[in-house]
């Protein structure tokens, strides 16, 4: 759009009013046309804190009470994993370090080459691909399901579950090969929020309660 102007209609005061406010919607205009830039996930270590003790308390969608709670060492596949129980129960084995959040053991008896992972240089907009294989015993035959999908990093966001209100919460997007999509969301500092089967709450963190 072009605009014309005859300037001998204007005092030299008008003239540079007018100059001024043409050059602030100018601005304005270009800066509303600049894309956003996509978000980061930084510090991802703070969303999965592994520290001796630990404590998640849930309600499953089923209305069952789980409490979660990391519990010394374990190895799976020769690495030194730390130990999740689940009611008492060991359920999982999880490491964290610069590359992710990794899970090698789930359901008890069932374990992840390679483990599942929740990389931390996830960028909106850009899914990870994930193909594992998580193997079993049954009846004394191994047997192995395939793992394969995309996960995406939705951004930032305030969740609420039954612990409080966490802002700056992440949000992961799941699109599972042959099934259907889902949303966890973790708080920093936290760990699980919602996974759409867990829902949390309370927790003890580091020394700290939420509820």
């Amino acid at each position: 759009m072009r605009i014309y102007l005859e300037t001998d209609q204007f005092t030299g005061g008008q003239m540079k009013k007018i100059i001024l406010l043409m050059t602030i919607l100018l601005l304005a205009g270009c800066s509303s046309n600049k894309p956003e830039e996509p978000a980061k996930l930084t510090e991802g270590a703070k969303y999965f804190p592994l520290a001796e003790g630990d404590t998640w308390y849930f309600t499953t969608s089923d209305q069952r009470k789980i409490v979660r709670t990391v519990s010394g060492d374990t190895t799976v596949l020769s690495i030194t994993c730390k130990r999740v129980l689940e009611n008492d129960s060991t359920a999982e084995a999880w490491t964290v370090d610069t590359s992710g959040f990794k899970l090698h053991l789930l359901l008890k008896d069932h374990w992840a080459e390679p483990p599942l992972l929740i990389p931390f240089n996830l960028v909106q907009g850009k899914p990870y691909h994930y193909d594992s294989r998580v193997y079993f015993y049954e009846g004394g035959n191994l047997f192995y399901s395939q793992f394969t999908g995309s996960l995406e990093f939705k951004g930032y966001v305030s969740k609420t579950v039954a612990a409080g209100t966490f802002a700056g919460a992440i949000k992961l997007h799941y699109i599972p090969d042959g099934s259907t999509a889902y949303d966890e969301y973790y708080g920093r500092g936290v760990g699980l929020l919602d996974n759409g089967d867990y829902f949390l709450d309370s927790a003890y963190i580091g020394g700290v309660w939420y509820k």
